[in-house]
């Protein structure tokens, strides 16, 4: 009760706030009628886009990456990083991934994360799924741009919460700025309007066995997206220069 009325009195007195999502900023406004709409501004996790740029990879990356995980190129790759804790939904990311290799034999999940390998081979077990159709392997941040210019398809599926309203996945700006489409779900900050805003992949609604069948006869048809285009939107949303920016704006207002 203290801290909620101290929530109360920080968001009514404070002269500028910021949230990482429009979704969050909503709520905020709904919480909070009084407040100003221009005291709000959005600026999400920012991802260093310079950084995750595949034109700075070698031509040959995408092959030297697929021959180390002994894969060819008719291999269709889907690609995770991250934790596995409580708020990544690893059953139903495999369960999609199980649907897909269903439809498409030649289809691979490497997932890039530093927790332990066992999460996964028991998820795999549990979910009757063939552990040879996926990879578990800890990358560091230098090596990240090389595996995802590797993958065909980046999949990430969060938690749906109301304190998930605020989240703003930097993962999602990396994998976009290296052009790869992506597989994720609805009711997560701004992650779904912004896969459709940009066309830059599927947006899955509702955990449901339909959702699953549909996404996986999409994705194992042939498919094809603007890659500019889902970079672009990486640039114009995600992009560190643009975030520098609107906080820089905010202490300027601040200043004067």
């Amino acid at each position: 009760n203290f801290f909620k009325k101290k929530e109360k009195q920080f968001n009514l007195e404070s002269d500028a706030k910021v949230s990482l999502t429009h979704a969050g900023k909503k709520v905020l406004l709904n919480w909070f009628p009084t407040i100003a709409d221009k005291k709000i501004s959005v600026i999400p996790c920012c991802a260093d886009i310079d950084f995750f740029d595949k034109n700075k990879l070698p031509i040959s990356n995408r092959d030297d990456i697929r021959t180390e995980l002994k894969l060819d190129n008719n291999t269709l790759l889907f690609i995770y990083s991250g934790g596995l804790g409580t708020w990544y939904c690893l059953d139903e990311m495999l369960l999609l991934f199980k649907k897909i290799w269903q439809k498409n034999n030649a289809s691979h999940f490497l997932i890039l994360t530093a927790e332990n390998k066992s999460i996964v081979i028991d998820a795999c077990k549990k979910l009757d799924i063939d552990f040879s159709k996926v990879t578990v392997r800890e990358s560091s941040r230098a090596n990240m741009p090389k595996y995802l210019d590797a993958a065909d398809v980046a999949l990430f599926f969060i938690l749906p919460s109301f304190s998930k309203t605020a989240s703003s996945p930097t993962k999602q700006g990396e994998m976009m700025a290296m052009q790869l489409p992506i597989i994720c779900n609805s009711k997560v900050g701004d992650t779904a309007e912004i896969i459709k805003k940009y066309n830059a992949g599927w947006v899955i609604e509702e955990f449901t066995e339909s959702n699953f069948e549909e996404i996986a006869t999409s994705v194992t048809k042939e498919f094809s997206f603007d890659k500019n285009s889902i970079r672009n939107g990486a640039i114009e949303f995600y992009g560190l220069k643009n975030g520098v920016e609107n906080y820089w704006n905010i202490y300027k207002k601040l200043n004067k």
